[in-house]
């Protein structure tokens, strides 16, 4: 190896060494911003929650997205279909309106929700 190839090569490895403790420090330190708490499961912005086992067990096996629609989605009036359910979010409709179809890459529920089982926690 020739003497000028020497320090490009160091000042590359120190370079990638920078880059590699940069990026594990930011992987390591990032916090959540804020939590949410729902069925006594605590969620991060933007985590998907999950389906409470207690009263969901085999709905999307026999029901599919119309059985997630059935509480969580909207009737042709656009009100709640169950007051007591947290709604389906408009970003999950195409153009953003409840009133509409659910996009293609939601309408399997169940791969964002998946039924919590209380044993893995």
């Amino acid at each position: 190896m020739k003497s000028t190839n020497k320090p490009k090569m160091l000042v590359a490895g120190v370079i990638v060494a920078t880059m590699a403790f940069g990026f594990a420090i930011a992987g390591c330190s990032s916090q959540p911003k804020s939590l949410a708490t729902t069925n006594d499961i605590t969620y991060a912005e933007g985590q998907p929650p999950l389906m409470p086992a207690n009263d969901h067990q085999g709905r999307w096996e026999s029901l599919g997205v119309k059985g997630c629609l059935g509480c969580h989605g909207y009737n042709s009036d656009g009100n709640p279909t169950n007051a007591y359910a947290t709604q389906i979010p408009d970003d999950h409709y195409v153009n953003g309106d409840h009133n509409g179809q659910l996009t293609s890459e939601r309408e399997q529920c169940i791969q964002c929700h998946p039924l919590d089982d209380p044993s893995t926690r």
